[in-house]
């Protein structure tokens, strides 16, 4: 009966291993690629190729969309500041590893006309250093506004997400509503991020 439990007990305990063992490690070069890439970015800039729209509601056409967005106001809540994104270092070669953008997002309809949300994509790294970006399943943003089922709330659809050199670039199809006109806009934003801090660095 001992010998039959203790069989056991080894079967269950290399079942267990098994499920936890590591992928592939990663060579110099895979991590000292995601040594750069990892850390904290900030907006460099944000382009907007829908029309220009009083987005914030203050009878005003900022001179560029970032800025329109910058300005709030926040219609009580709490400044959120500006887009950033933070890229969690990988440990693996081909594991999903976390990629949290901070991006601006319409609210068609709702009290809060817009505000910042935190979308997740995710990036591989191979043998070679080289990255692949996927997006999230939980970026599931389109749902019906509680005021007018005619329109989505919000939306970030149609993503892209890719390196410009050492720019991170994520843009998007989203909409926003122009007080100016009385009415829902839509375009493609995209940004593009610096990074502020990375593990290479030392920072």
């Amino acid at each position: 009966m001992k010998k039959q439990l203790l069989t056991a007990v080894i079967a269950v305990v290399s079942l267990c291993a098994c499920s936890e063992r590591p992928g592939p490690s990663m060579g110099w070069t895979a991590q000292n690629a995601v040594d750069k890439l990892c850390g904290r970015y900030e907006v460099e800039s944000l382009t907007w190729d829908g029309p220009e729209a009083d987005i914030n509601g203050d009878g005003i056409i900022a001179p560029t969309h970032l800025e329109e967005l910058l300005q709030g106001p926040w219609d009580g809540i709490q400044d959120p500041g500006g887009p950033f994104v933070y890229v969690t270092p990988a440990s693996e070669l081909g594991k999903g590893t976390n990629v949290d953008a901070h991006l601006f997002i319409g609210f068609i309809d709702w009290p809060v006309k817009y505000s910042l949300m935190t979308l997740k994509y995710e990036y591989s790294v191979s043998e070679s250093g080289e990255f692949t970006f996927s997006q999230h399943h939980m970026n599931d943003l389109a749902f019906t506004s509680p005021l007018n089922e005619d329109h989505s709330a919000g939306r970030f659809d149609g993503e892209s997400v890719y390196l410009d050199g050492d720019i991170l670039v994520i843009s998007g199809e989203t909409s926003f509503y122009d007080f100016a006109e009385g009415k829902q806009i839509s375009g493609r934003e995209t940004y593009r991020f610096k990074c502020v801090s990375t593990k290479r660095r030392g920072e």
